[in-house]
């Protein structure tokens, strides 16, 4: 009877251990936004439980601290239910598209660089978007930009490139 027990037992613990290693175990996700500048940044970070901006200013001069918070019970419920379907391990590495559609290029009229590093217990995907548009990225900064303070969420509009990807 306590052989039985014992093997019933070692049984379960071999199918939950077995599940376990089929779930994405999320960390974090880390955004880095030229938004168009040359000198200028923001950087977001999103983890499991919450949320910090920073940014530049003064190009380049001062960093600011936008935000730093704990995200909500619901917020991460949400955050953590969209990570585990979104599809990063399919992004490519780079995603680049000429400087065509710029009538000049300035400090201040720079072409988009979008980084984003997603961090997974066991796995890290990196992505990077030079002047063009990622459908799957503008799903995630549509995801996010609810959790962003209005003036430093990422604005991506399609109508802002040529390149589609």
């Amino acid at each position: 009877m306590c052989k039985n027990f014992f093997f019933i037992l070692i049984f379960i613990t071999f199918c939950f251990c077995a599940d376990a290693q089929h779930d994405k175990k999320f960390i974090s996700v880390a955004i880095r936004d030229n938004v168009n500048m040359q000198f200028i940044s923001n950087d977001y970070l999103v983890t499991k439980d919450s949320l910090i901006i920073k940014g530049d200013s003064d190009y380049g001069r001062t960093k600011v601290n936008y935000i730093s918070r704990k995200l909500s019970k619901t917020e991460r419920k949400s955050f953590d239910q969209f990570m585990k379907t979104f599809p990063a391990d399919s992004l490519w590495e780079t995603y680049f598209s000429e400087y065509n559609n710029m009538e000049y290029i300035s400090p201040e009229h720079f072409p988009r660089v979008i980084e984003i590093n997603f961090e997974y217990r066991d796995k890290n995907y990196k992505t990077k978007m030079t002047n063009c548009y990622v459908y799957k990225a503008a799903d995630l900064f549509d995801f996010l930009n609810p959790l962003f303070p209005p003036e430093v969420r990422i604005k991506f509009k399609k109508e802002d490139f040529n390149a589609f990807y």
